[in-house]
């Protein structure tokens, strides 16, 4: 028999399903560098080599190849060459991330199936589920595990019982497991695993073995993790020996996964970068992205943003290129985590608003329920409450349905966690006790571990200590069960949260000694670093108030630094403003007031401009407060009063609370309180009045005199250019902002924070006016000159103002449309 006979061909083919593939190579090399092959020969066996190198992972040369003999394809190519051609560049397509053009193949290939005269043998059906496993991998990769994978891998199942194919059999037995582990039907997918596994056994192919054996790790990882790491490597040495380098590209992937769950990072980082390195040799741009995806939230959960960005830009970017929309979403999901932490909610629920429209008329169910899910984290970090709690529900009603298990869980503990926020603690637990028993129906350690840690906080929001007590030995035992870091993690963290709960000054003290310990672990995630750092600060504060220890208080300036030098390293600025709000207070605590109200005014403008409005309306309404008691604090300045007596004056205990409370969340505080405007005025460098607006015709004049004193006393010694300061005379504020050489002044009764506003936009507006802004500005020259006269000012009113009618008329527009103008 020649070596370029049907049968040898067949024994080449068989070497390369056996996953002999340089050995299968060797040969075929050997017949192609003969002399005596004919055309159409050499073709044939070109289209196997191509065959060998794709299943070596050789994709590029594979590509090449195929290129090479394109031409001879169309020209003389028989029917099943062509077909071999079309499935070949298809799975190369696919690696390569071009699956539109691998679907325009997927109809040519079917089109020419329909065409082949049928035989008496299997040659063509096992075509068709070569064709059939093919589009099942694109339909998933795309669109997600839809009915219509179904359809086709149970299409492709029927025909291979039917024709006997079992290497059809156990690729598709493989893609079904992956199908059921994505439904949360775990149960399903093992038995798929194992029984492509016993096919690939019975027929001595390695690939296949090494595959299957680490898809059964994978579905295992979380109820049995050590059971998983042995599995993984087992099918990594074996996919080694092989060269099975797409495999192995896998295998790196999901131990690093893995070992990232188990709190080790640093090994976690060394298989996620092996395997964004094979993929990068094989040109598997689709798995590429995952890789950097996964690389991307590892250095996301370590707090470094910026190397978390330079991946997740990078996968983004390839994304752009592929047009590959479903990992699109999942990386920029990835972002919204670091946007979120930087306090760029906006910008994070745009981009969900437009996933929900996206997903919507995709009809992609699950990538919907994902973001509902992120849309519910954002309206929660932004305190709307009700609109997170009825998107987690249609998430948690699309989860169900689908049997997704760990989805259920995870989801069962958000709804719980908003109803805690609201103080509905009845409901919390409710929704934490039927996670719980999913749980434990499951048998899923971890779950169980973290839903215990969840139940704990719960019942100490509840004052029921004992039962938090009981769950926290059950998740001290889950703890030395899994010898996991994660899990050491929060079971730290629980015992320290119900230890700071006892009178006992040694329980006070394990506690603090425990909260050090999870504050001083590296690596750990951002939310419980939080939790530990200002519940070890409302314990600072209670000791401090007690034995009056001013080293205390230096400590507790030292965690609050710590919370302000996180907020900056990572621009996280829900953080960052509410570590300057509590540094603010301790400056109170330390009787420095200037320095408090210039730290208030800092923490306003920052929550301002990231549009952080109820944290901003509660810093304001602190610093109101302040202005109120600048003379008791005089006072005390002098009298140097007990720490315990400047804590009654302060807002740090209560800003510690909402904080520790809320998880960094700050609420509305319900109906705003407007300001009552008193007065409105534009004064010159000299305190001459360009503009007056009195709201309260009935403002007596002393009071009037009175007040305008301080105010340009005020304006000509404090105030700087571009500022905009806050004053409080009697029962009424001021605000004064200055542009250039004049000052805009405005008086009223109430909480200050809309009236900056108001202030803000209406000196902004009038500025903006070149009219009015220049007759006014000549006007204050003018004044320069001129002596001012509050007699004749106050008896002038608002009857004699020096300005044209046609700059009244705009600056009285102005008036009306953003102040609540008195007729």
């Amino acid at each position: 028999m020649s070596d370029f006979e049907p049968e040898t061909l067949q024994n080449h083919e068989q070497l390369i399903l056996k996953g002999e593939c340089q050995q299968a190579l060797l040969k075929i090399n050997t017949v192609l560098d003969s002399k005596v092959l004919t055309k159409n020969n050499k073709l044939s066996y070109n289209i196997l080599k191509a065959k060998c190198l794709t299943k070596s992972d050789k994709y590029f040369q594979a590509m090449s190849l195929l290129d090479d003999i394109e031409e001879d394809i169309n020209s003389i190519g028989a029917e099943l060459q062509q077909l071999d051609f079309i499935l070949i560049k298809i799975e190369i397509l696919f690696i390569f991330g071009k699956t539109d053009l691998g679907m325009k193949l997927i109809e040519d290939a079917e089109n020419l199936i329909e065409n082949i005269p049928k035989d008496e043998t299997n040659i063509l059906i096992h075509k068709k589920i070569d064709l059939l496993i093919l589009e099942s991998k694109i339909i998933a990769d795309v669109y997600g595990f839809t009915d219509k994978l179904h359809e086709v891998l149970e299409l492709s199942l029927q025909l291979c019982n039917e024709s006997n194919y079992e290497y059809g059999q156990a690729k598709t037995q493989e893609r079904l497991s992956a199908s059921y582990a994505e439904m949360g039907n775990i149960d399903e997918a093992i038995i798929c695993a194992d029984e492509a596994y016993e096919i690939w056994k019975r027929n001595e192919i390695k690939t296949g073995i090494a595959y299957t054996t680490f898809l059964k790790g994978i579905w295992i990882t979380n109820t049995n993790p050590e059971l998983s790491l042995e599995y993984m490597e087992e099918a990594l040495k074996l996919s080694e020996e092989i060269d099975a380098q797409l495999t192995l590209s896998k295998i790196h992937t999901s131990m690093g996964i893995l070992l990232f769950q188990k709190g080790e990072r640093k090994e976690a980082m060394n298989h996620l970068e092996i395997s964004m390195k094979i993929k990068r040799e094989i040109g598997d741009k689709h798995g590429l992205i995952i890789s950097l995806y996964n690389i991307g939230i590892l250095y996301t959960g370590r707090m470094e943003n910026e190397k978390a960005l330079s991946y997740l830009y990078e996968g983004l970017a390839l994304t752009k290129e592929l047009d590959y929309t479903r990992p699109y979403y999942l990386i920029q999901f990835a972002l919204n985590v670091i946007y979120i932490r930087k306090g760029e909610l906006n910008r994070a629920m745009k981009f969900l608003e437009e996933a929900v429209q996206f997903y919507e008329e995709k009809n992609m169910k699950e990538n919907l329920a994902w973001v509902r899910g992120s849309m519910a984290s954002v309206q929660t970090l932004k305190g709307d409450l009700d609109n997170a709690l009825q998107n987690y529900i249609l998430c948690q009603e699309f989860y169900e349905k689908e049997n997704r298990i760990g989805n259920v869980c995870d989801t069962l503990n958000n709804i719980a966690e908003i109803h805690q926020l609201k103080g509905d603690y009845n409901l919390a637990l409710n929704y934490y006790t039927k996670s719980e028993e999913l749980a434990r129906k499951t048998d899923n350690a971890y779950m169980l571990a973290y839903v215990s840690y969840y139940l704990i906080n719960c019942y100490l929001d509840r004052k029921e200590n004992e039962e938090a007590e009981r769950y926290l030995e059950t998740l001290q035992q889950l703890n030395i069960k899994l010898d996991s870091k994660p899990i050491s993690v929060i079971t730290n963290l629980a015992k320290a949260l119900v230890y700071s709960k006892k009178e006992n000054s040694a329980d006070r003290k394990v506690s603090k000694e425990l909260f050090e310990s999870v504050i001083n672990e590296k690596d750990i995630e951002h939310k419980l670093a939080l939790t530990a750092i200002l519940n070890l600060c409302k314990l600072l504060i209670i000791e401090l108030r007690e034995s009056e220890n001013l080293k205390l208080l230096e400590e507790l300036k030292s965690y609050v630094e710590k919370l302000h030098q996180e907020g900056t390293a990572e621009l996280a600025y829900p953080l960052l403003v509410q570590s300057i709000w509590l540094q603010a207070n301790i400056s109170l605590l330390e009787l420095d007031v200037g320095r408090a109200r210039r730290l208030l005014k800092s923490a306003q403008v920052m929550a301002e401009a990231k549009q952080m409005i109820n944290l901003a309306r509660r810093i304001s309404n602190n610093h109101d407060i302040l202005l109120g008691q600048l003379d008791l604090w005089e006072q005390f300045t002098m009298q140097l009063p007990t720490v315990a007596e400047r804590m009654e004056l302060t807002h740090i205990e209560s800003v510690l609370n909402e904080m520790v409370k809320g998880r960094g969340i700050v609420f509305p505080e319900g109906e705003v309180e407007l300001e009552e405007p008193i007065l409105l005025s534009i004064l010159s460098e000299t305190g001459a009045t360009l503009y007056l607006e009195q709201f309260e015709p009935e403002l007596g004049r002393d009071l009037i005199e009175k007040f305008w004193y301080s105010i340009i006393t005020r304006v000509k010694e404090e105030v700087k250019t571009g500022s905009l300061e806050r004053m409080l005379f009697q029962d009424y504020s001021c605000l004064v902002k200055k542009l250039e050489s004049l000052s805009f002044c405005y008086i009223f009764a109430g909480r200050s924070y809309e009236g900056i506003k108001k202030l803000e936009e209406f000196s902004q507006l009038v500025y903006g006016t070149s009219l009015v802004w220049e007759e006014l500005e000549e006007l204050s020259k003018i004044a320069l000159s001129t002596k001012f006269d509050m007699e004749t000012f106050v008896a002038s009113g608002d009857r004699d103002q020096p300005l044209e009618y046609s700059s009244q008329f705009i600056i009285n527009q102005y008036v009306d449309n953003i102040f609540l103008r008195k007729k």
